[in-house]
């Protein structure tokens, strides 16, 4: 069940966040759907909706309001306009402060008068307990989606006897299954816990895992199936290195860092979906992936690292966005069939002499949306 936007007039409940921060709240919008809460968030707004009325409008008509504050969100001017409004409004409002931030004085006393949790002090499934079972949120609590949620039928985790886990930390799995659940409740999957795991063809990883270690997956030769859960920011060194099988992979929102080697040896690869929130692509990150064909970098992004596209055969065409400050040494090399096109007027002295050393064509200036 994904998390979906209610459109009706019964009482609901209006989030209130920072895009950035998508791969920490959507997980939890999921589970308050899940719960049997009536949510809307700005996901459910249609193309060609006129945004301020809209959601202006959504607010007004909502029984509660839930602030998920964070430094993005306090950077945010329609977070800010929004916690004005429901405050202005006097709404019943919830605060989940998901990261430390410094309040400015005129927003401390804005809401500290206002209910609050604190996402980071306590482990996630003590916090989903608590937030569901908060008395502000009770008004917008369906019976039916509740019982028509409890009836869907999931699949049953592997069993708990095929992986080492400590305090929350999956620390190795130990099976010889082809299919792989991993149970839910567990928070990080650790440094290499599945390497060279080459039985393994599919992995579901449950949306309480926040951390996913080093090496986790490298090696698994067969692995062509993997979801990644939406609270991970960061893919860390060599996590699929070596993974030959794979295919396709989507990132999800909040991630904003692919580490070096993420994907080095992926040589089945042809896609890979990358979000709004990415900044930036390690070294090495997707060497010899000879069989991915286009890449269209998000306009978020800022640094690309040394060989991150060495020897990737059938590229033929990457978009480099205007944010990019810096491509290291050799990121292109070894691309025979690529042809590069850049938002950017002329190369950026930031950027490595080096950077596209086969000559590959360039065409600058290029407008994303002729594509």
């Amino acid at each position: 069940m994904k998390a979906f936007a209610y459109q009706g007039i019964e009482p609901y409940i209006f989030i209130s966040y920072a895009h950035k921060d998508s791969g920490v709240v959507l997980p939890i919008i999921k589970a308050l759907n899940e719960a049997g809460f009536l949510v809307w968030y700005d996901e459910g707004i249609e193309a060609g909706t006129e945004w301020p009325e809209f959601v202006a409008k959504r607010l007004y008509e909502s029984s509660v309001v839930i602030a998920f504050i964070s430094n993005a969100a306090l950077d945010s001017q329609n977070c800010r306009r929004e916690i004005n409004f429901a405050i202005s409004k006097k709404k019943e409002m919830l605060t989940v402060y998901i990261e430390n931030v410094e309040l400015s004085l005129g927003m401390e006393m804005q809401l500290g008068t206002t209910q609050a949790m604190f996402y980071t002090r306590m482990p996630y499934e003590t916090f989903l307990k608590n937030l569901t079972s908060s008395d502000i949120l009770k008004p917008c609590y369906n019976e039916a989606i509740a019982t028509s949620c409890s009836k869907q039928e999931e699949e049953p985790a592997s069993p708990i006897s095929d992986f080492k886990i400590e305090n929350g930390s999956l620390k190795k799995y130990i099976g010889n299954s082809t299919s792989v659940i991993i149970p839910n409740g567990v928070t990080s999957i650790g440094a290499q816990a599945f390497n060279g795991c080459s039985t393994v063809e599919s992995i579901k990883i449950p949306d309480s895992v926040r951390i996913i270690g080093s090496s986790a997956f490298c090696g698994c030769s067969k692995l062509k199936d993997i979801n990644l859960p939406m609270g991970i920011t960061s893919i860390g060194m060599s996590v699929f290195e070596g993974c030959e099988s794979l295919e396709s992979i989507s990132i999800p929102d909040g991630v904003t860092s692919i580490g070096e080697r993420a994907f080095c040896d992926c040589t089945k690869l042809t896609s890979i979906s990358l979000p709004e929130t990415l900044t930036d692509i390690g070294d090495q990150s997707f060497t010899y992936c000879e069989s991915l064909e286009n890449l269209f970098l998000s306009s978020g992004v800022k640094s690309i690292g040394i060989q991150a596209f060495d020897n990737c055969k059938k590229l033929s065409l990457v978009l480099i966005p205007y944010s990019v400050e810096k491509i290291d040494k050799w990121a292109f090399i070894d691309c025979p069939s690529l042809t590069i096109l850049c938002e950017a007027m002329f190369e950026p002295d930031s950027w490595d002499d080096n950077w596209n050393p086969d000559k590959r064509p360039v065409s600058w200036r290029y407008k994303p949306f002729s594509i």
